[in-house]
């Protein structure tokens, strides 16, 4: 939930490579994803982010980028219908051989 938030408002998301966010993250464009026990990588990232003011215009608007092209209304719109067609596919399966909808 948290990207879900920070996203759209294009705050880029650094995390361990290791979990769930680090598949959500598209490296050097909404993010990165760092070693986890690697002080200095996370250092210099933010070093980075201080002192490279382009880089970090490029972050901010990764994000949004993201948002825009993955999660936008035609996007998840296709992806429900796409849900609904499934479930219909196997309701329909099941009751033509007699099966339980459930």
């Amino acid at each position: 939930m948290v990207l879900a938030e920070a996203f759209p408002a294009g705050v880029p998301a650094f995390a361990s490579r290791i979990g769930a966010l680090a598949e959500l993250i598209e490296e050097q464009r909404s993010g990165m994803t760092l070693p986890v026990d690697d002080e200095a990588s996370w250092s210099a990232v933010l070093r980075r982010i201080l002192d490279d003011g382009a880089w970090s215009v490029q972050l901010r608007e990764g994000p949004r980028r993201t948002c825009d092209e993955k999660y936008n209304e035609q996007v998840n719109g296709e992806k429900l219908i796409g849900i609904y067609e499934k479930a219909i596919d196997r309701c329909t399966a099941l009751g033509s051989r007699g099966g339980n909808y459930a």
